[in-house]
């Protein structure tokens, strides 16, 4: 499989800058307090805030790139399974563990309100009742997905591999249509995995195109075509409001438009600047830098340590604007992704990269 734009490593340094403004979009959206899309000078950081939560929706594109491209270059080993179980433990579980047992010390729950988080199934739990571990969620979409997808690739073909990415990507929508038309709740359609599965089977195929070099051409062509398409919808909840999404329940049309179609004009979005980064060169070099690769390394930690830091925060700072809370919390969140990386992670990380 050819590597793109990488170095010899295979590191992808376009790619850093869009993890990189994942985390920021998720920062913004988790430590804008008291959010209002109608608020004078400083209605844009607010309207970048109420559309933060479409952060997650890029990171589920880059986690189906970059975990179908792994899949894509191990598929010939001999215990490729194992490997890639392993590797994806190491990486994953010693933080997202840590984590919760902090959590859970500083907070003590039934143990049957934990199982969601420990067992990463919370994402279906709509009443888990720890409201500092919300975000897990979509930490357990991604590792669901990490569970199934390697049978996925490793067992079907390449056509078969990409119509089922297709399936998903029409399926997911549609599935959402359903569940909101019966009255579900938003949450069903936030955060079931097949409610959100189309972004991670869109930065899978991605993946999958990029094995062929005809449909290279054809890739990019359609991104930017697929850009312009998805835009508008995206850029109206945010003037609108981003939270227009999550706040809206009911059968009334403007309700299921919306929770149908704008997680899958934000997948459609966020894959186009995939295959645009990859692709454009002059995109890839202002997404490549050294505070990016930074931002890049620490996303993981900063994800997980951010909003469990909200409350505290909050208490010790008192009312302060919203941008000097934003500045503060972000400063704070990074600062303990980078001291649980170099003081914890690494050693598994060490472990992860013998395998």
């Amino acid at each position: 499989m050819r590597r793109l734009h990488a170095k010899k490593d295979g590191h992808i340094g376009a790619l850093d800058g869009l993890r990189a403004i994942a985390i920021l979009l998720v920062l913004l959206y988790h430590l804008t307090p008291g959010r209002d899309a109608n608020h004078g000078l400083r209605s844009l950081h607010y309207k970048l805030a109420e559309i933060g939560w479409s952060g997650v929706d890029l990171f589920f594109v880059l986690s189906g790139f970059l975990i179908t491209t792994k899949l894509l270059e191990a598929r010939d080993g001999r215990h490729r399974f194992r490997d890639f179980y392993k590797r994806r433990a190491l990486r994953i579980f010693p933080l997202y563990y840590l984590a919760l047992t902090i959590a859970f010390v500083a907070t003590p729950v039934a143990l049957g309100r934990q199982l969601p988080f420990w067992l990463y199934y919370s994402n279906f739990v709509n009443d888990a009742g720890v409201p500092h571990l919300d975000h897990f969620w979509s930490l357990a979409i991604e590792e669901q997905f990490y569970l199934l997808w390697p049978a996925v690739v490793f067992l079907t073909s390449g056509r078969a591999a990409r119509r089922i990415c297709i399936a998903i990507i029409i399926g997911a929508p549609l599935l959402r249509f359903a569940l909101a038309a019966n009255g579900a709740a938003y949450a069903a359609t936030y955060m079931w995995t097949p409610s959100r599965a189309d972004a991670l089977a869109m930065g899978s195929f991605i993946a999958f195109a990029y094995v062929h070099e005809r449909l290279r051409p054809w890739l990019l062509r359609a991104s930017v075509l697929a850009f312009a398409v998805a835009l508008p919808l995206p850029l109206w909840a945010m003037w609108r409001g981003g939270a227009v999404f999550v706040l809206q329940n009911g059968t009334d049309p403007r309700s299921l438009f919306v929770r149908t179609l704008l997680p899958s004009s934000l997948a459609l979005l966020f894959a186009s600047l995939l295959v645009l980064a990859l692709e454009a060169r002059p995109l890839g070099r202002v997404l490549t830098g050294r505070v990016q690769t930074l931002l890049a390394r620490y996303s993981y930690g900063t994800y997980v340590w951010h909003f469990m830091l909200v409350e505290p925060l909050a208490r010790m700072l008192g009312p302060v604007p919203a941008m000097r809370f934003f500045a503060i919390g972000s400063i704070v969140s990074i600062a303990a992704a980078v001291v649980s990386y170099h003081a914890f992670e690494v050693f598994f990380l060490r472990w992860k990269s013998r395998v």
